[in-house]
């Protein structure tokens, strides 16, 4: 399969997603999103009182078939949640719906070729869910001083303490294949892969998901 043409995507520091075609492995898509908890999903607890869910719509699948990935950073407290943003992250290459990350959001996920657990993760290289061959210019990030202020029991933050305007700690990728390093897509091989999801706060969650020959 040829891949797009090259191409530079520029994104604002935003938490508000709009509609963007970045490959042919992943869609980013609108704030619509799927609800996939308890169809293949894990669930991780940080020492903020946060909650990281990842949740894909199935455990198995043909090849070629679109796979659904849901991450949700929720407030687990019944009072509002005042987070001041880390930048420690456990894990390399993680990605959102755009391959710009923590730009958008304070979590990612990566996906990778064989079955593994939480310990090995560090040491493994994820698959390219976005084409290594293009160049993707991203804004710097988040002020140091910067802190999401997550509502009670929610997924809901507002960048201020008097910031009416609400955004959703969650996203939804959609992918059905691969990119290798010489920018060559491929969809997933038969075989078990392994998604992980991290925030940047130290919480890790992991599902597996097998393609069938």
């Amino acid at each position: 399969m040829k891949h797009p043409t090259k191409y530079i995507i520029s994104i604002m520091l935003s938490l508000v997603m709009s509609t963007v075609i970045v490959g042919c492995g992943v869609t980013a898509k609108p704030a619509i999103y799927l609800d996939f908890a308890g169809v293949n999903a894990a669930v991780s607890r940080s020492t903020h009182g946060l909650r990281l869910t990842l949740a894909l719509n199935a455990a198995a699948y043909q090849p070629g078939t679109d796979i659904f990935i849901v991450l949700d950073e929720q407030n687990t407290l019944s009072s509002e949640n005042k987070v001041r943003i880390s930048y420690t992250w456990h894990l390399n290459g993680l990605v959102t719906s755009t391959p710009c990350n923590p730009a958008n959001y304070p979590f990612g996920v990566a996906v990778y070729q064989g079955n593994y657990t939480t310990d090995k993760l560090a040491k493994i290289k994820p698959l390219y869910l976005f084409d290594p061959g293009n160049m993707y210019h991203c804004t710097a990030g988040l002020a140091i001083n910067f802190t999401y202020i997550f509502k009670p029991l929610s997924d809901l933050i507002s960048l201020r303490p008097d910031d009416a305007e609400l955004n959703t700690m969650k996203d939804e990728i959609k992918i059905n294949g691969y990119w290798t390093d010489s920018s060559e897509f491929k969809t997933f091989e038969p075989g078990v892969y392994t998604v992980a999801a991290a925030d940047e706060w130290g919480a890790l969650a992991i599902v597996h998901f097998t393609v069938t020959p």
